[in-house]
Order: C-alpha cells, then structure tokens, then sequence
C-alpha cells in the first residue's frame, strides 16, 4: 500500500498519534515503509510518561527509569516515518489528508463508558486499580443524552444482578449422598425424611418468561403507565427481554461477555448436521458431528440475529414501551434482492467467480472448521461449501 501518494512533503505534526498493545507473536506491520517502535508506560510520582522499550533500544535505563521497574506492565506499539504517525493496525495515517478520524467523532457516553475506564486502570499507579476522572460538557443536549445512556446502562446492569441470583437460586446446592446402611435402624427414617426436605441442586437455568418476571418492577410499571388507559403488563415484560436479550455487544462489558450466563436455544438441541457437510468431510477426512452444526448454529444467532438486533416483530402493545434503538430489522435470505433489511452470510465471490478475499466472520469461521485456510484453498473449495452457507 502507499499511503504517501496523495501526502505533501511535509505535514504539521499536531500531535495525533496511534498506540496499540503489541502482542510479539501475532503483530505484523501493515505498511513496510514506516519504523516500529515499541514503548512503556512509566509510573512516577510526578506523573506518567511514555518511554522506548529498552530491551529494544539495548540500555537497562532510560530517563531515570529503570528496565526492572516497567518490565512487567504492558508493551505499546507505534508506527512512523519522520513525522508521520501510522495506525499499527491498518496502516491509516493519524493526520493529514489520509486521516482516518478526519470525520470522526467520538461520543461522550462511549469516552466516559468505555474509553475512560481503559486509560483509568492503565495509568493507576502502584497498586491502586483506578484513578480519578471528571468529565465536563457545555452542551445540555449532549448532557441529556449522556444522562439517559447512563440511566439505561444502570437499569440493565440491574436487571442483570437480579437474573445472576435468580440462577444463583436455582442452581442450588446438591444433598450430600449418604449410605443409609451406615445409620443406626432406629435413626435411618429420620435421615430418609431430612434427605428428601433437602434442597437438590438444579441446573441453574430460567425460561425467558421467569427473567422477565424477576426484573419486572411494579413501582416502574405503575409510573410510567400513570397516564396510559391500557396499561398492557405482558407486553412491558416483553420489552424488558427484548432490551435484555435482543442484543449481543461485541465490545461493551457485559454478563455474556464475562462468561457469567449465556443463551441457550433448546430448539438447537435436534438439529443434525446437513447430509452435504457430512459428505464433505468424508471426502476431505474431516470430523464433524451434530453438536459442533449446532454450536456453528449458536454462533450465528448469537453474533448475526442478535448482535445485528434481527429478532421477532414486536408483540401487541409493546411498541410504548421500547426505546427506538430497541427496535429489531428484519433480515432476508441469500438470494433476496429487498433492500433496507439485512440480509443472511453468504460466500462473497468476484464477477469472474473467483473468492473475494473479505468475508463476514461467520463465512470465515465456518472455512475454519472445514479446513479452509487460505485464499487459494477456497478457490479451489468455493463450490463444495458454497451449498453449506445457504
């Protein structure tokens, strides 16, 4: 790539700059013409400051700091050309007229939600997990609308603590066995009745409707309904579970991402694998079952149906209840040409056939598990598992 070319010899240095976490083992620089330099973020009582890496630079210490001190803390990344910083990741220039953030800007709810935490924990000093952070904005708008972002974060993480004790609750615990042969003739009776009184352990899993029971608020409902002639109580608990469950981030914290619960669709549970992939992999060795479909399957509604809010029509009445950014959109099939909706993940292919080297995730997972490695595997593939992605 060559990002120069429409670049003037010399570009004001404002100083804009990327930094991305440098893992050794899978970074690869993506513009070739440009210097990696590797840093370190350096504690002080004065402050932080940004330091070479300097095992890199072959010194032991830097600035009155030393190789021992910042060993174990997290190993930065940056690409440059004299005054050009470059994204180590795409390779997009941080300014000038390749400037990837030339119309970008970022919200306060996402600075103060997501990126503020970040910079927090990364530059808490000692063994403070945390540091101080004021945000200020002169727009009362913009204040409004962080107001009810964080209204609405805290109203889900609510409903999430209650849903993890409700689990909690009904996983229970297990009654100990116990070998009533051991027990006094006189005492077994008496054992036998306090063994069944015993809480058993359950499977610590609730239907939709025993959520949606347990983050119901009366005294919420009741407020805001005061005004509303049909208060409707099922279609309230609808929208809570569409709000709940109707969407999978990718990149904020939440229960599913933290391992704490997960989604499980039952009607999963008897899907067998197609006739054609288990031909496939007979023919190419592979080992697939019905369970590693279903997973497959699972991923798909977890990271495409919900993730891109493609969930069911809204039921009677529930539509007072939902917030707009709540509101799911349909998706279409493989081969239906409608427009403004979404549509299902299929093998994207070049006019003369050929594989286009960008794929959705789901496509490039599902190559995965066929041993579809590379680009030219996939030319050579693309009509055997073109019927898989269908």
């Amino acid at each position: 790539m060559d990002e120069d070319a429409d670049e003037p010899e010399t570009v004001e240095n404002n100083g804009t700059f990327f930094l991305l976490p440098y893992k050794k083992d899978k970074y690869a620089s993506p513009y070739n013409k440009a210097h990696t330099g590797l840093h370190k973020i350096a504690h002080s009582t004065l402050g932080s400051k940004l330091i070479p890496e300097m095992e890199e630079i072959g010194v032991t210490e830097y600035k009155g700091v030393d190789a021992a001190d910042v060993a174990q803390s997290t190993t930065w990344v940056d690409l440059r050309n004299d005054t050009k910083s470059y994204c180590p990741e795409c390779g997009k220039l941080a300014m000038g007229k390749q400037l990837n953030f030339k119309h970008f800007r970022i919200p306060i709810n996402f600075i103060n939600q997501t990126i503020a935490p970040v910079f927090l924990k990364e530059c808490a000093q000692g063994e403070h997990s945390w540091g101080k952070y004021i945000a200020f904005t002169d727009s009362r708008q913009g204040t409004a609308i962080s107001a009810k972002s964080f209204n609405i974060n805290v109203e889900r993480m609510r409903g999430w603590e209650k849903s993890i004790k409700l689990l909690v609750e009904k996983q229970g615990t297990a009654a100990p066995a116990i070998d009533l042969s051991q027990i006094p003739v006189e005492m077994r009776a008496q054992v036998a009745a306090l063994m069944m009184n015993q809480k058993q352990g359950g499977d610590g899993s609730a239907t939709l409707y025993e959520i949606a029971n347990i983050i119901f608020d009366d005294t919420l409902f009741a407020h805001i309904t005061k005004e509303d002639n049909s208060p409707n109580k099922e279609a309230y608990k609808a929208s809570l579970i569409r709000g709940f469950i109707g969407r999978r981030p990718a990149f904020e914290i939440n229960v599913e991402g933290l391992g704490l619960l997960t989604l499980d669709y039952p009607a999963l549970r008897g899907v067998k694998a197609p006739a054609s992939l288990m031909d496939y992999a007979d023919r190419h060795g592979l080992t697939i079952e019905d369970k590693d479909w279903q997973d497959y399957l699972k991923i798909i509604l977890d990271y495409f149906v919900r993730m891109g809010n493609h969930i069911q029509p809204l039921v009677t009445d529930e539509r007072k209840y939902i917030r707009d950014t709540n509101l799911s959109t349909p998706f279409a099939g493989p081969n239906d040409g409608r427009t403004g909706c979404g549509h299902w993940p299929v093998l994207k292919k070049k006019e003369d056939g050929t594989v286009e080297i960008k794929q959705s995730r789901t496509i490039l997972i599902l190559c995965a598990g066929l041993g579809i490695h590379t680009l030219g595997d996939s030319q050579l593939k693309c009509k055997s598992s073109r019927k898989y992605n269908r």
